[in-house]
Parts: C-alpha cells; structure tokens; sequence
C-alpha cells in the first residue's frame, strides 16, 4: 500500500495558477499562454476562473490581471 501525495494541499489562492503559493505576472502569463494556445499548461483551473462560471477564458484573463495591478 502506498499513498499519492497531492503536492497541491493549499490550492485554493484565487489567481494563483501556477500553485506557487502567490498571485503574480507569472500567473497571467502562464494564463495567456493556455488561452492562446501556446501551451497546453495550467497547473490549476480552479484557480484561474475567476469569475466563477466554471469556464477560464478571457475574462478570466482580465479579472487576474486587474487583480495583480490592484484594481
């Protein structure tokens, strides 16, 4: 018997997609390259949708960002 460890236990920063414990531009970037198709990684989603509507998309994107600049 063995257990899996989930490495994410505090995986509940809203904005944090990356899980790296902190909302920052990484964040963002890594959101936009997801969203553009230029990469296939999003740590976590649940993070990423920020307007709740268990979608991420675009105005996910803008929610963050205006979150990261503090407005």
């Amino acid at each position: 018997w063995f257990s899996i460890n989930y490495p994410y236990e505090n995986d509940n920063l809203r904005g944090d997609c990356n899980l790296d414990g902190a909302v920052t531009v990484l964040d963002a970037v890594m959101l936009q390259k997801w969203l553009g198709c230029a990469s296939d990684q999003l740590t976590c989603w649940r993070n990423a949708d920020l307007s709740g509507d268990q979608k991420v998309d675009i105005t996910d994107l803008a929610m963050l960002k205006r979150l990261i600049l503090g407005r």
